[in-house]
C-alpha cells in the first residue's frame, strides 16, 4: 500500500490526476474519442461556451461538428478515489475551504480570507482585483497564527532586528517600533540563510 501510494503521489506531480481546464483534481473525469479526460462539468461548462455546433478538445483543439458522448474514464476516477483515500488515511496536508464535498488539497491560504484554496478557487481567486492585495501564503490549518496576539492584524512585516514577523502596529507604535523591518518574503530568505550557514558551521564542528 505504501508503494502504491508513492506510485499515485508521482502521478499528482506529474499532472496526471489535475483537470487541464479547472487545475483540479479531477471531479467524475470524462475521457474523449482524442483519450483526453476532464471533470465532466469542466468539458461541459467549456462547451456551452463555444461557437453553436463546434465541439472542440480544450488540450489539443480536435474539433467534432456533433457532440460527442461523455464516457466516464473508469480507470482515472478510481486513481483519483485512491489518492483521496491515502490522502485522508495519512491525515496529510490542508483541505480547501471551499471543496468540503471532495476533500482536495489546497495549494495556497489567504491571510486576508482566512481561507484555503485548491489550484481551481486558486484561480479565481488571483484573477479577481478585489482580492489581488491579499496576503497568500503556503497551506495552514490554522490561520490565525498568522495573525498578532496583540493587535489581531495579519502578520505582513519581518522583524530583522528580533528575526520575527510582526503587524504594521507592531512596527509603528509597538515594542518593534524604529526597528529594521522588511518583507516576509525577505525574512523568509534571511532565515534560510541562517539555516544554511548553520548546517555548515555545523558540518566543520563534526569534521
Amino acid at each position: 500500500y505504501q508503494m502504491q501510494g508513492l506510485l499515485l503521489f508521482s502521478d499528482m506531480q506529474m499532472g496526471k490526476l489535475t483537470c487541464a481546464v479547472c487545475l483540479g483534481i479531477y471531479t467524475d473525469p470524462v475521457v474523449l474519442e482524442c483519450k483526453h479526460s476532464f471533470c465532466r462539468a469542466c468539458i461541459e461548462e467549456f462547451w456551452s461556451g463555444a461557437a453553436p455546433g463546434t465541439y472542440s478538445c480544450p488540450e489539443c483543439r480536435a474539433e467534432t461538428s456533433e457532440r460527442p458522448g461523455l464516457e466516464k474514464n473508469f480507470k482515472l476516477a478510481s486513481i483519483v478515489q485512491k489518492y483521496l483515500a491515502l490522502q485522508s488515511s495519512r491525515g496529510a496536508g490542508v483541505l480547501c475551504s471551499y471543496c468540503t464535498q471532495i476533500g482536495l488539497l489546497a495549494v495556497k491560504s489567504c491571510l486576508k480570507c482566512e481561507a484555503s484554496m485548491c489550484p481551481r478557487h486558486l484561480r479565481h481567486h488571483t484573477q479577481s482585483a478585489v482580492f489581488r492585495s491579499h496576503l497568500l501564503i503556503d497551506p495552514t490549518a490554522d490561520v490565525s497564527l498568522w495573525k498578532c496576539s496583540e493587535h489581531q492584524e495579519l502578520l505582513r512585516i519581518y522583524c530583522k532586528d528580533d528575526r520575527v514577523c510582526i503587524c504594521s502596529l507592531c512596527a509603528l507604535i509597538g515594542k518593534h517600533k524604529n526597528h529594521n523591518c522588511g518583507s516576509i518574503s525577505e525574512g523568509e530568505k534571511e532565515e534560510k540563510q541562517n539555516m544554511q550557514v548553520g548546517a555548515l558551521a555545523a558540518a566543520d564542528v563534526e569534521h
